[in-house]
């Protein structure tokens, strides 16, 4: 009888508003939201569970799950009033140069949806290195992906892209932009 009904109500409504959408995504814009809603839809099907996973103060990253097993990162970028710069493009485009090239200890970049500021990835299963669990291994790999990097350097295709949002090319930067952020 009623506990039936209830589910089957659940069931039908859900699609129309989910409610895990009203409690994940509260500082996402309504476009942001409805992108999310159908790639979620058209990649692990419906239902599906959201979870933030990381972000910053320019980006959210949720791990989206189905019960087809499948998960993708989806990353949502932020734009302030003023900023020019395009942060989803730069990112998901040099992703996409480094994969193209053989480059495959990086998220695979597979969806950018440019107007609502999204971009899908490959999802990782992992954790965030703390700088005591840092040994001689972990810094031999940084410096064999930093060789890899710069052999891609002088390729036709890299020198179109944008340099990274924070990209400084002078010890007198770097040292400007570190101190930007600890004022």
């Amino acid at each position: 009888g009623d506990h039936r009904d209830l589910h089957s109500f659940l069931h039908d409504a859900l699609p129309i508003f989910p409610l895990w959408l009203a409690m994940t995504f509260t500082d996402l814009s309504e476009l942001q939201q409805q992108t999310i809603q159908t790639l979620a839809a058209e990649r692990v099907g419906e239902p599906f569970s959201a979870s933030q996973v990381g972000g910053g103060r320019n980006s959210r990253i949720y791990c989206i799950s189905g019960e087809n097993g499948s998960s993708y990162a989806v990353k949502v970028y932020f734009r302030q009033q003023g900023d020019s710069r395009d942060r989803l493009g730069t990112e998901f485009h040099g992703l996409q140069f480094l994969w193209q090239n053989g480059i495959r200890d990086i998220p695979q970049p597979l969806a950018i949806y440019p107007d609502a500021g999204i971009g899908v990835y490959e999802f990782i299963e992992g954790s965030r290195i703390l700088p005591e669990d840092i040994g001689e291994s972990e810094i031999d790999a940084a410096v064999d992906f930093a060789g890899r990097l710069k052999a891609l350097a002088s390729h036709t295709q890299g020198q179109n892209l944008n340099p990274a949002s924070e990209a400084f090319f002078s010890i007198e930067k770097v040292s400007q932009n570190i101190q930007n952020r600890l004022n």
